[in-house]
């Protein structure tokens, strides 16, 4: 079955049914969220209740019996089984994180509103009310990434144009030149653990395997412990002009760290940076 709209989600999958968010066609056909029999394809329940500029670009978690997601506007969340709204919660800016949920709380990343406004945001909220339990500043602009959630602690990667003083101490922004952090979050309170500088912008999430945090950056792969010291960075070439681009989340099994980059080519990485 094929939605309607340009697709940038990525669908979740409980045990029968796989939740889609479909975004709005060229013909203005109104956004739509999807919910499909994993097995055969076939529908089971559609959710249309958006706004007028309401689009989905974050990818579904389903946790309990409900899935969430972000879209332009709001955060929603669904009954997994029917497509009837529980909750739904206007947001500050649009989402591109998609949410993650652990311990009845779940976590997304709101970007900052403009270059030079407010910082980007980690908020957290009740699973079942949609209430707001905390919310982080994050001292970066883009925040597109997912959290990551292990043992009671939020890591999320975030970027920020570099800036540069211009003539008369006037702020800009240095063309071409960014920097991209990795933050470990309280998750019961929000409070900032550590950060650590990943050198180049990041849009990928991070994963989190054995007492290391493993993110994609614009040219490789770094690795942080748990306790914010950088383990080893991993810098990838291409037979192309330029270093390939890391925008895939890593996966981590059986000793090796696999990601997928901007020249068509997935590598396996050793645990250990070898």
């Amino acid at each position: 079955m094929s939605a309607p709209g340009a697709r940038s989600s990525t669908p979740s999958t409980r045990r029968r049914a796989t939740p889609a968010g479909a975004g709005r066609s060229a013909t203005g056909e109104a956004c739509a969220f999807l919910a499909l029999d994993a097995e055969t394809g076939d529908l089971e329940w559609d959710y249309r209740e958006f706004g007028e500029r309401e689009n989905i670009d974050s990818s579904p978690a389903v946790d309990d019996g409900t899935v969430y997601f972000g879209g332009e506007t709001s955060l929603y969340a669904l009954d997994a089984e029917t497509g009837e709204e529980v909750w739904t919660r206007d947001i500050p800016t649009h989402v591109d994180s998609s949410p993650a949920v652990a311990d009845g709380v779940v976590y997304y990343g709101a970007p900052a509103d403009s270059d030079f406004g407010p910082p980007a945001r980690l908020l957290a909220l009740d699973a079942a009310s949609g209430e707001t339990l905390w919310t982080a500043g994050i001292e970066d602009q883009s925040l597109r990434t997912s959290p990551a959630v292990a043992d009671g602690t939020v890591y999320v990667a975030a970027s920020s144009r570099r800036v540069c003083m211009g003539v008369g101490g006037e702020e800009s922004t240095c063309s071409g030149e960014t920097r991209g952090r990795l933050y470990a979050v309280d998750a019961a309170n929000g409070d900032e653990r550590w950060r650590a500088e990943i050198e180049t912008d990041t849009r990928s999430s991070p994963a989190v395997a054995d007492g290391t945090v493993y993110v994609g950056c614009h040219d490789g792969l770094s690795a942080v412990t748990t306790d914010g010291d950088t383990a080893w960075r991993v810098g990838f070439e291409s037979d192309d002009e330029d270093a390939p681009y890391v925008d895939s989340s890593p996966a981590v099994a059986g000793g090796h760290v696999f990601i997928g980059a901007s020249d068509g080519r997935l590598r396996a990485v050793g645990s250990a940076g070898n």
